[in-house]
């Protein structure tokens, strides 16, 4: 089933309290260009609701994650159904005191709900409507219009109109993520080789552009410290796993493990590999490999199937980008060789995948000599797991082979090295981290 995502701005923030005010889905378009159906809807709203309520004592009328990762931010408190506007109306509790500061800050600037389509049919206009099925509501930050705002209660009770903090890298990974999409859904990694890259062509234009309006002593990116959100990040993540001291290409995989899945756990992962002996791009494979892992052993209620895409896209993304770190301008042909392989082993997968098939169908038509009904069920169980097996080690390797073909478009000259080679290590790795991720 599609996985399903709607973006809705905030709208107040109750400072006080921790409460924040949306809208979880409206009868409007969407990113995508589609229309949820507020009738169809409604009841699958009260259906989830009420399941929260139950298995809370009232305490939740629904889960609250912070995009749509494995983070317990907080929790749905009110929810309320405008048939007459035809929207569903949320406030949230943020408990997590890292969500809140970026709630407070602007960081975030929306909910999102999170789920699958239930149906999707095309109305007598022409336009494609859908029946939403949640399973969660994330606070995300996804870029909002220039002139959005919120209203900020303050403690004492006063009203302040702010506005969200505008991310231009966002925007640019959000469009770099919809033409991973695209090479996803064409089913042929190497005929779209060319064409994807053409195209990114023009994101890593601007995306160079925005680095040098960062570079700017007026940049409200170059300021965006004053806020603490920088100081956060650093100190409950970055110290945490004593990224100073890492190489560079493992620090950004031990980083971006320790933001979305927590310090400790980095830690372990990274600390396995060291004693292993580890290189820097072994430890970097190393680290994602279990922070896949963990993501699996957390979804095993059906969170894969819902976010598993998007999940492991991501950590696809930052692997081969910790290769082109550790690489620099060598990376080009290194990415290259490993989106080749990773799509061979896809290839590979998929036909072993269709032998197994066919075998549990030979199985099926000719059941073992001597055998019994319990013996052949279980030798058939057997065989369909090896085919789900075979076709997930498929999909992963698709993956790679797309997020190092991505990272193989991007790898700047020799000439833009030695140009870089004026801004120290450590800064120049930061602010790799800052832009990707």
């Amino acid at each position: 089933m599609p996985v399903l995502r709607m973006f809705m701005p905030i709208t107040k923030v109750n400072v006080a309290q921790r409460l924040v005010y949306g809208l979880a889905t409206a009868e409007t378009e969407d990113l995508a260009g589609e229309i949820c159906d507020y009738a169809s809807t409604k009841p699958l709203y009260e259906k989830w609701s009420e399941t929260i309520s139950k298995s809370t004592r009232g305490k939740s009328l629904g889960n609250l994650r912070a995009m749509h990762g494995p983070v317990a931010a907080g929790k749905v408190t009110a929810i309320s159904f405008n048939d007459a506007d035809k929207q569903i109306e949320i406030c949230a509790k943020v408990v997590d005191d890292a969500e809140w500061r970026k709630v407070e800050e602007g960081v975030y600037t929306g909910f999102s709900q999170g789920g699958a389509y239930a149906k999707r049919w095309t109305d007598a206009d022409g336009l494609t409507r859908y029946t939403a099925e949640p399973t969660e509501i994330s606070l995300v930050d996804l870029p909002c219009l220039p002139e959005a705002h919120f209203e900020m209660i303050k403690a004492d009770g006063s009203v302040e109109r702010r506005c969200f903090v505008k991310d231009a890298a966002a925007t640019l990974l959000s469009q770099l993520s919809e033409e991973m999409k695209d090479v996803s859904a064409s089913g042929d990694a190497e005929q779209t080789a060319l064409t994807t890259a053409r195209k990114l062509r023009d994101i890593i234009e601007r995306a160079s552009a925005m680095l040098q309006t960062m570079l700017s002593e007026d940049s409200p990116e170059k300021k965006r410290d004053e806020d603490g959100s920088e100081s956060i990040y650093r100190d409950r993540y970055w110290a945490q796993i004593d990224g100073d001291r890492l190489r560079a290409g493992e620090d950004l995989a031990a980083f971006d493990f320790a933001v979305n899945s927590g310090p400790t756990r980095s830690k372990a992962a990274l600390s396995r590999a060291v004693l292993r002996g580890a290189d820097s791009e072994e430890a970097a494979h190393a680290i994602c490999r279990e922070r896949l892992s963990f993501m699996h052993a957390i979804s095993k209620g059906g969170g894969w199937k819902v976010f598993g895409r998007g999940w492991g896209r991501r950590v696809s993304a930052c692997e081969a980008l910790a290769v082109h770190m550790i690489h620099g301008a060598a990376a080009g042909p290194i990415l290259g060789v490993k989106a080749r392989r990773a799509a061979g082993k896809s290839r590979k997968a998929k036909i072993k995948a269709a032998l197994s098939g066919g075998a549990g169908t030979i199985g099926g038509v000719h059941p073992v000599v001597g055998g019994n009904f319990w013996l052949n069920s279980l030798l058939a169980s057997c065989v369909v797991a090896a085919v789900i097996a075979f076709w997930f080690i498929s999909w992963r390797h698709s993956q790679r082979a797309l997020a190092f073909m991505a990272e193989a478009a991007i790898v700047p000259s020799p000439q833009v090295n030695q140009q870089a080679a004026t801004t120290s290590s450590s800064d120049m790795r930061v602010e790799q981290h800052d832009l990707q991720f």
